[in-house]
Order: structure tokens, then sequence, then C-alpha cells
């Protein structure tokens, strides 16, 4: 049998996504057949997007001693790209 389950944070967690940076609502895992999906709010003011779990990275931890340089994103699949550029180019005035 499957296992799906949401965590929702509260408070949300910080982090940065290819979009830039967020807060971390919610955590969703669809079982073991599909990717873990973070639902991240944009402090840009952009809107809510679903990112798959490889595009986010949760605020340093400096305990671990580790440099305050983050990995790269991955390339993003071109269904991201679409939904990236309808976020950004959202609510723009025209002319």
């Amino acid at each position: 049998m499957a296992r799906e389950g949401v965590v929702l944070h509260d408070p949300p967690l910080d982090c940065e996504t290819p979009a830039g940076p967020g807060l971390c609502l919610a955590w969703y895992d669809y079982g073991a057949l599909a990717s873990q999906q973070w639902m991240v709010c944009l402090k840009n003011g952009r809107g809510v997007i679903f990112f798959p779990h490889q595009f986010v990275r949760l605020a340093k931890n400096y305990s671990l001693g580790l440099s305050e340089e983050m990995t790269p994103f991955p390339p993003l699949p071109a269904y991201l790209k679409r939904r990236l550029t309808l976020a950004t180019t959202q609510d723009e005035p025209n002319g």
C-alpha cells in the first residue's frame, strides 16, 4: 500500500529556489512512484509554486561547518521553466 503524506510547516521555512527566495509552506510526498514537492510562497510576491524536491534549498545550517555558498541547482525541466515564466510575467503593467 502506498504511503502518502503532507507536512505543513508552521512557521514556514526559509528557502532558496530557482525563482528566488521563498517560504516553504508544506512538503508533499505522493509515494514511491512520484517525486516529493515543496509548496513555496515566493518572497517577490509572484505567488505560490510547487517545486520538485531537488529544486529547493533550505536555509543554511552553519552548525555543520559548511561554507556560505550553496550548491548550484540542477538544470530546470521545460515544464518548470514555463511555470516560472508564467509566475514572473503575471501582474506586470502593460506598456
